[in-house]
Formats: structure tokens, sequence, C-alpha cells
């Protein structure tokens, strides 16, 4: 999925609604979570992974 945040810059995660727990049980996640990345279009495109 791609979203346009600003000009030239979009967010390119993804969205996982049906993870229920983070590393085992010490974590549980009622509302799933987001892997978020984020690219810059310009002359050279810039990849932000905020892993």
């Amino acid at each position: 999925m791609k979203k346009l945040i600003k000009n030239n810059v979009y967010w390119v995660g993804f969205i996982d609604w049906e993870l229920e727990s983070f590393h085992g049980a010490d974590y549980s996640i009622n509302h799933g979570s987001s892997q978020n990345a984020y690219l810059i279009k310009e002359e050279k495109n810039v990849l932000i992974d905020t892993v």
C-alpha cells in the first residue's frame, strides 16, 4: 500500500489487523500492528525503514 503524506513523501507500510501477540504472550495486541516505512521520491529515491 502506498499513501501520499506530503509532496514526494509516501507511507509504504503494512497494517496487520490480525496480529494478536508480539514476542509471545508477553505483549498482547488487541488492535493489530503496523509495519512502517517511508519512500521519498526525488532525483534519487530514498526508502526509510523504521525497523
